[in-house]
């Protein structure tokens, strides 16, 4: 098998960049390190093409489909000799390969035209190259429909929701008189013995993300913390991802970013996460108002908010509805998790010869 350089079956090259103002709400898409940024009345590209993130986000990977423009913090692969390479061949092998060892600069990593043309690119036959491509998208297909499904299984459960309390025919209660409100705080670094424990302490990064926090605190750091019990809900209510929340999977410390709700014996859990849950284009339009520079609403706010509180008996039915649903997510997540396996395993494989 031969191996040639990136630079002799294609033409790397950054084009002009458009600026955030400069975008418009509908068009040619417009690509950029990490995807799709935006929309412009301008063209860059009317083939599907090959791009890499060249100035931040180094190193992804997109194809690029036909009609679109590509900015020049990305490096498009262009004039690519399709006599020696197939475009989506190239797409998976760039892919695995990374470009870790041609990434330069400290403050603003970024890639050169210079180092990405010398980057090694094993050419099987053209008959081969197109079988390991058809193999590898059949795989990734696979992952892109099992994402497909859990993202609809994870509107479900509001749909469920609004189908059997939409049109409750009751007065509303604020939160403050529906459970303890409680904004987080963040334990002093400093101090020893605040992180590192078994206490998950949540920020907004983790909110929604399906996983388990990213850092925990001890006993001592929950009490300089905030601690909720499971199944509270947990609300981010300052910053750019106002608005972004979750429920508390068991005992949990929070930052000052997020208020949270302990509900009290008349609220189900269940329940008083997706009454909040359809409020929160109400908690980011009056946060966005509350501040010009950062959106912000304050605990004060925050418990004034109104929810329809129904029949405990009708909420447990809710939740019963709802158990069905996650174990569904739970079979569709080990469904993902085998595909993502497969996938890396054919991966690994095919650039091995071994398909």
């Amino acid at each position: 098998m031969k191996t040639v350089e990136l630079g002799s079956i294609c033409r790397p090259r950054q084009w002009p960049v458009i600026s955030g103002k400069e975008m418009l709400e509908s068009g040619n898409p417009v690509f950029g390190a990490n995807g799709r940024i935006g929309f412009t009345n301008r063209l860059t590209h009317d083939r599907e093409t090959i791009a890499v993130g060249c100035r931040g986000s180094c190193g992804q990977v997109h194809l690029v489909p036909a009609g679109s423009y590509i900015n020049g913090n990305a490096m498009a692969l262009d004039e690519l000799d399709e006599a020696q390479v197939d475009r989506r061949y190239l797409f998976r092998w760039l892919q695995r390969r990374g470009f870790d060892d041609v990434v330069t600069g400290t403050s603003q990593p970024q890639i050169i035209q210079a180092n990405i043309r010398r980057v090694d690119v094993p050419l099987p036959a053209l008959s081969e190259q197109r079988r390991i491509s058809a193999i590898l998208d059949q795989a990734d297909d696979l992952r892109r429909l099992r994402r497909q499904s859990l993202s609809r299984l994870s509107e479900v459960g509001q749909s469920i929701f609004d189908d059997m309390f939409g049109s409750l025919n009751v007065h509303p209660a604020p939160l403050k008189s529906l459970g303890r409100v409680v904004t987080g705080s963040t334990p002093p670094s400093a101090s020893s013995g605040m992180f590192g424990g078994n206490i998950p302490f949540v920020t907004p990064g983790d909110l929604g993300s399906g996983a388990e926090s990213a850092r925990f605190v001890t006993t001592d750091g929950a009490k300089k913390s905030r601690l909720v019990s499971a199944g509270s809900t947990l609300v981010c209510c300052i910053g750019a991802t106002i608005g972004k929340m979750d429920q508390a999977v068991r005992d949990s410390a929070f930052n000052q970013q997020i208020n949270a709700i302990e509900w009290g014996d008349s609220v189900r859990n269940d329940f008083g996460y997706y009454a909040i849950k359809a409020l929160r284009d109400i908690i980011v339009f009056r946060g966005k108002g509350a501040s010009t520079t950062l959106p912000i609403l304050k605990k004060s706010e925050f418990e004034k908010l109104e929810i329809k509180v129904a029949d405990t008996s009708l909420q447990d039915r809710f939740s019963k509805r709802l158990a069905g649903v996650r174990l569904l997510q739970a079979d569709g997540k080990e469904a993902l998790v085998r595909a993502d396996s497969l996938f890396t395993s054919l991966q690994h494989r095919a650039f091995r010869g071994e398909l």
